[in-house]
């Protein structure tokens, strides 16, 4: 009883890896074009996001070593 479920099983298997090795070599070019685009579109937000942060290191420094002196005068 196990092992005719087990053949089963064997066979659909099969089936299946079959199935999606015919659609894989005719999806390939597809996914490989569309793998090319997301990488590039990953490149480029990274560019973005560097060039965002050179901005805004500009406008926040941090200068250690100063006293900050209460005193008002004016």
């Amino acid at each position: 009883m196990l092992e005719a479920r087990l053949d089963g099983v064997k066979t659909k298997l099969v089936d299946i890896e079959s199935i999606g090795t015919a659609q894989s070599s005719a999806d390939d070019g597809s996914l490989a074009r569309e793998l090319e685009a997301v990488k590039r579109m990953s490149r480029d937000s990274a560019l973005q996001a560097n060039d965002n942060e050179q901005y805004s290191r500009r406008n926040n420094l941090r200068i250690k070593g100063l006293e900050v002196r209460k005193e008002c005068t004016a």
